[in-house]
């Protein structure tokens, strides 16, 4: 479906061939080069999980550190030595987020007591503004891709606050009640979270065209707008694609 839609209302229109390299360097479109970063971790976790369930606490914690600072090294490498630039493919898009993946395994079970969630709030807080300053203050003085240096999924700021996010969403005393309301919501969404996923560049695009979007001239307008438009068309199309039977294989 994405390569038709490149081909006729890509700007510029984006030929076969050129849609075939940017699959081979695992970047479809838009943000679904994560499709390959998911791949890649599930073929590797017949290999991690003996490892996760049988190593001590330690030595799961020590090998996801050092995943994480190799991933984030080799980011900070990349991002201000443009000449050492390597095109990533698909078979190594995965590969720096193996510390995200196994980091989800090693925190899951963490319970932090009040004074450590104050903690986790700050360092979220702080990861926040050191990102959005951060990218703003290179975007003025630089071009894409370095002005997006902290703006990253491996930046060291959006790392820290990647891992804050997680452990506060998993605390027993943030979660929602079992059963109320919120839980039921989110039970509900679940099933729809894939297709959004695939969904949403489909409707950023088409917002892109008509003025609304990250480029818009207000941005404190712009972008909360675009994104509550992007998730509720996304959520709509993946409802109605989940009723028919052959169109759900689609959405997961």
């Amino acid at each position: 479906f994405y390569p038709l839609l490149l081909s006729r209302f890509g700007d510029p229109p984006v030929t076969m061939g050129r849609f075939l390299v940017d699959l081979a360097k695992g970047e479809p479109f838009s943000t679904l080069h994560f499709l390959y970063v998911l791949a890649g971790l599930y073929l590797f976790t017949p290999l991690l999980r003996p490892f996760v369930c049988r190593a001590p606490g330690r030595s799961v914690a020590f090998f996801t550190g050092l995943a994480l600072v190799l991933a984030v090294g080799d980011h900070c490498l990349r991002g201000w030595s443009p000449d050492w630039t390597l095109t990533p493919t698909l078979f190594s898009r995965f590969v720096p987020y193996v510390g995200y993946y196994v980091a989800g395994y090693a925190l899951r079970g963490v319970v932090l007591k009040t004074p450590a969630m104050l903690l986790t709030g700050l360092a979220l807080v702080g990861a926040i503004a050191a990102t959005a300053l951060g990218t703003a203050g290179l975007t003025r003085w630089m071009a894409p891709p370095l002005s997006y240096f902290w703006y990253d999924y491996l930046s060291p700021t959006v790392v820290v606050m990647s891992l804050s996010v997680f452990i506060l969403l998993s605390q027993p005393a943030l979660t929602p009640r079992a059963g109320g309301r919120v839980q039921g919501a989110m039970k509900a969404l679940s099933p729809l979270t894939f297709g959004v996923y695939l969904i949403h560049p489909l409707f950023i695009s088409g917002l892109g065209r008509v003025g609304l979007g990250w480029n818009h001239p207000n941005v404190w307008l712009g972008a909360p707008l675009t994104v509550v438009v992007v998730f509720l068309c996304s959520l709509a199309a993946t409802y109605a694609l989940r009723q028919v039977k052959l169109l759900r294989l689609l959405v997961g």
